[in-house]
């Protein structure tokens, strides 16, 4: 569990890579669906604990499904992301499309 406290700071770091920050947030996605919720979204807190919105959206995208998935297309497995690379939640809505 020593890894999520990194990748919290990677995804809410504003000086990060959007690409860096869209994996980073990616990847808490899926530990918090595959591992302990509970330690991730303390760990998530704890780390961006002066942004309780970018919290809560995180929150409520773990509540509404929106969890990288693996695919499999023609016999071959692949992991499928259900938000676009331009998206990551603690970019503001009108520069994600940059």
């Amino acid at each position: 569990m020593s890894v999520i406290e990194p990748v919290s700071y990677l995804f809410a770091n504003r000086e990060e890579p959007l690409l860096t920050r869209y994996y980073a947030q990616e990847a808490l996605t899926v530990m918090a669906t595959t591992l302990n919720r509970t330690n991730v979204l303390e760990t998530l807190y704890e780390c961006i604990s002066d942004d309780k919105y970018l919290y809560d959206q995180f929150c409520d995208r773990l509540d509404s499904g929106l969890v990288p998935f693996i695919s499999m297309i023609n016999g071959v497995s692949k992991l499928e992301y259900p938000l676009p690379q331009s998206h990551v939640f603690s970019v503001k809505t009108d520069t994600a499309h940059r």
